[in-house]
């Protein structure tokens, strides 16, 4: 029951941080559609598409939970930071589909 109890408390210290589940997770979809919708992001490498999605991810939070918790950024800067380095160093251009 110990496991449990942890579960509920990481869930209700992500509530306060990340917002309402549902919320976050209808707001991330819709940011995402709106993205994937556009004719160039079908000539988006992987990484270009999963750093796109999951800064959109981050925003989410920032809008639905606590907009001054600084992790949501420090995120998006990683996942930024993370498509920098694939595209400077080529990685990037050889797409797989």
């Amino acid at each position: 029951m110990a496991e449990g109890n942890n579960i509920s408390n990481v869930l209700n210290e992500r509530r306060s941080t990340h917002g309402n589940f549902k919320d976050n997770a209808r707001l991330t979809i819709e940011l995402q559609e709106i993205i994937r919708s556009h004719e160039n992001y079908k000539n988006m490498s992987y990484s270009h598409k999963l750093s796109l999605n999951m800064i959109l991810h981050k925003v989410s939070r920032i809008v639905c939970g606590d907009h001054n918790f600084l992790e949501h950024i420090v995120d998006i800067i990683g996942y930024a930071k993370r498509l920098e380095e694939q595209i400077e160093s080529n990685v990037d251009k050889e797409k797989l589909y």
